[in-house]
C-alpha cells in the first residue's frame, strides 16, 4: 500500500513544483527489548508506537512499518522541508515518552531519516533510500533527526 501510494504521489508531483517527504524512523536497540522481554513484549511496543505515529501526523500523512524496527511515512502537500522537519520532532517528542507495557517502564530513543521531493530523489527507491541514508546519519548525530539535503544528493 505505501509503495503504491508513493508511486502515485512522484507521478502526480512531477513537473508541478509541489513536493512531499519520506520519513524513515528506526527504534533505536529495539533488538534488546525482544532478546530480554521476549517478542510478545517488542510486538506490544510497536503496537503503542504505531498508535503515537499515527495520532503524531496529519490524517493525510501515510504510516507504515517499513522493517522490523522501521516505520516509514509518507507526508503529502510539503512546501517546505522545515514543515517535515516540525513532524519529525512531533514524532521524536511522541516516541521518546516513556512506554508502559505490564509493570514495565521502557525509556527508548528513535533516529528519523527525512527526505524529500524532488530534493533527495526522484523516484520511490532514491527517496527511501535518502531517508535511510539521513536515518543512519541521525543515528550516529546527537540530533534525533537529520534532513537529506540536495547537496548530499549532489555530492
Amino acid at each position: 500500500m505505501f509503495a503504491n501510494q508513493l508511486t502515485t504521489l512522484i507521478a502526480s508531483f512531477w513537473g508541478h513544483g509541489k513536493g512531499f517527504a519520506v520519513l524513515l524512523v528506526d527504534v533505536n536497540n529495539f533488538k534488546q527489548i525482544n532478546d530480554r522481554h521476549g517478542r510478545a513484549m517488542g510486538d506490544e511496543v510497536l503496537r503503542i508506537l504505531a498508535s503515537r505515529l499515527r495520532h503524531s501526523v496529519r490524517a493525510a500523512d501515510t504510516v507504515a512499518r517499513h522493517d522490523g524496527d522501521e516505520f516509514i511515512i509518507l507526508l503529502p502537500e510539503m512546501s517546505k522541508p522545515e514543515e517535515a522537519e516540525c513532524i519529525a520532532e512531533k514524532i521524536t517528542r511522541a516516541l521518546t515518552e516513556p512506554v508502559g507495557v505490564g509493570r514495565m517502564q521502557l525509556n527508548l530513543s528513535v533516529a528519523v531519516g527525512i527526505a524529500c521531493y524532488p530534493a533527495s530523489g526522484a523516484s520511490a527507491e532514491k527517496l527511501i533510500a535518502a531517508a535511510e541514508e539521513a536515518m543512519y546519519a541521525a543515528k550516529s548525530a546527537t540530533r534525533p533527526f537529520l534532513h537529506h539535503t540536495a547537496e548530499e544528493v549532489l555530492a
